[in-house]
């Protein structure tokens, strides 16, 4: 009888843990989608800055060359 007491508390032990850890898997998914979600607007945050810096950068060198010209025609 004692031995069935003990393996029945163990029993209901083990599954507080499982369902425990379960849960803490639940919240763990979660928490990883949202940072997915977040690194993945972050990269086109950084990827429309990018572009941003290259067409100034090739709007500034367009400058650049108009007053170089000009400055030989002057």
């Amino acid at each position: 009888m004692k031995i069935r007491d003990n393996l029945t508390q163990e029993r209901d032990r083990l599954l507080n843990d499982v369902t425990q850890l379960r849960r803490d898997l639940d919240e763990n998914l979660f928490k990883q989608t949202d940072l997915e979600k977040l690194i993945q607007e972050s990269n086109e945050q950084v990827h429309s800055l990018q572009e941003k810096i290259t067409q100034t950068k090739t709007e500034n060198m367009k400058e650049a060359k108009k007053r170089v010209c000009s400055l030989f025609f002057i």
